[in-house]
């Protein structure tokens, strides 16, 4: 007798199939945000036809895949400044990894080097796309980023195109983990965050951004019928960053 599959794990591999072979080589070990799936005990055929029944299917929401990456290698250090020759050359690598990922929607900051990042992606895919200004208050930002993502692209797979401050605010705002800044030198990471019922992943605590945490399932209680849930990959793209570059901290603005 065999126990049935892992219903969440499913709906998580199915949603990365939608993103090709660059996300499934770093999918090997995903960060589970919502609870993982308990080890489940042998059924029967029994069992099985009984779980299989409709009136005990869990409530599910429909799976929303949000790409996340930091504008590529701008060409100053300050200033609305454009991408430099290596950040347009990441730009076109960026199109090229997700190009039959079916990339339904792009979000950017209304800074130039956001918004050249996604322009060959969103050109190629016939897109327009949704700038979401940005300023001093990052967590502010991230959560009207993530409303956004909530509440016009529920079910879609959309891109993000922020900064190395606003990346890891927007992902934990969405209900993933809560991550460090990226340093100044790091532009290859690429993020992707399957959230399973977007409306109600990321449950804002006191400041609206997402109370997210490493082990709890969000916007329901843990392990209940339709509980919110998200799990992130870390993969990269383009050529890869130096290898050894200091981090260096991050001031307030967006870099």
């Amino acid at each position: 007798m065999l126990a049935p599959p892992c219903r969440s794990s499913a709906r998580f591999a199915g949603a990365l199939r939608r993103l090709g072979s660059l996300v499934l080589v770093a999918a090997a070990a995903p960060i589970a945000v919502g609870g993982a799936c308990a080890q489940q005990p042998a059924h029967s055929a029994r069992d099985s036809a009984r779980d299989s029944s409709p009136a005990v299917q869990p409530a599910t929401g429909p799976t929303t895949v949000v790409v996340l990456v930091r504008h590529a290698e701008k060409a100053g250090p300050t200033g609305d400044v454009a991408l430099s020759p290596a950040g347009e050359a990441r730009a076109a690598a960026l199109a090229a990894a997700l190009h039959e990922a079916g990339v339904q929607a792009v979000l950017t900051t209304q800074l130039r080097r956001t918004r050249q990042t996604a322009e060959p992606l969103a050109a190629a895919a016939g897109l327009t796309p949704e700038i979401v200004p940005v300023g001093s208050e990052v967590p502010e930002h991230a959560a009207r980023v993530a409303a956004a993502v909530r509440q016009r692209h529920q079910g879609q797979t959309v891109l993000v195109v922020g900064h190395s401050n606003t990346v890891p605010a927007i992902i934990a705002a969405l209900g993933g983990p809560r991550l460090p800044d990226l340093c100044d030198a790091e532009y290859a990471k690429l993020f992707v965050l399957v959230v399973r019922d977007a409306a109600r992943a990321g449950t804002a605590d006191g400041d609206g951004v997402a109370a997210g945490s490493g082990s709890r399932v969000l916007g329901a209680p843990p392990g209940g019928p339709g509980g919110a849930s998200a799990r992130l990959v870390r993969s990269s793209y383009g050529a890869p960053d130096e290898s050894g570059a200091a981090c260096e901290s991050m001031a307030a603005p967006p870099r």
